[in-house]
């Protein structure tokens, strides 16, 4: 079986010291991180880019493959009240030919929602985990305030391994 998709909370042992990487305007990625993804992927890996991404009430994630890796992290370290219940990371499929992930070759619309059905979403919940095929078809889905401390928190990386 060849898994797609993990989904993995209290990811950091100390998530708040990477929570307070946001407040000083920094990317904090540590052996750590790299460890405990290689170890999931049982895989070494590369981490070809890492931001950290602050999502807003008003911002919505637009529909997108990433090519030229193998893997995408996400790890939500907002705090959990402003989070609890919301959704952060969306999958979906294309509706006419029904592929999940970017096909070599093929054109796609996304910017018109209508070619697409949405068939999974995740909570972004406090220090969760979410590692996933780059080429397949996500959103980042909708922020959820206006302020540093109450938005949509993540670090995404860009994978190879």
């Amino acid at each position: 079986m060849k898994s797609e998709i993990f989904v993995i909370d209290n990811f950091y042992d100390i998530p708040t010291d990477y929570h307070k990487s946001f407040l000083n305007n920094e990317i904090k990625i540590t052996e750590e991180t790299t460890r405990k993804i290689s170890f999931i992927l049982k895989s070494d890996i590369k981490i070809l880019e890492a931001t950290n991404n602050i999502q807003k009430e008003e911002d919505e994630g637009d529909i997108t493959a990433h090519l030229g890796s193998d893997w995408i992290a996400v790890i939500y370290l907002q705090l959990g009240y402003a989070s609890f219940g919301e959704f952060g990371m969306k999958f979906f499929s294309h509706i006419e030919t029904g592929l999940e992930s970017y096909v070599d070759g093929n054109q796609f619309n996304i910017q018109d929602k209508t070619h697409w059905k949405e068939y999974g979403k995740i909570t972004a919940k406090f220090n969760r985990l979410i590692l996933f095929r780059s080429n397949r078809w996500h959103s980042y889905g909708k922020g959820f305030s206006n302020d540093l401390n109450t938005s949509m928190l993540y670090q995404k990386m860009i994978i190879n391994g």
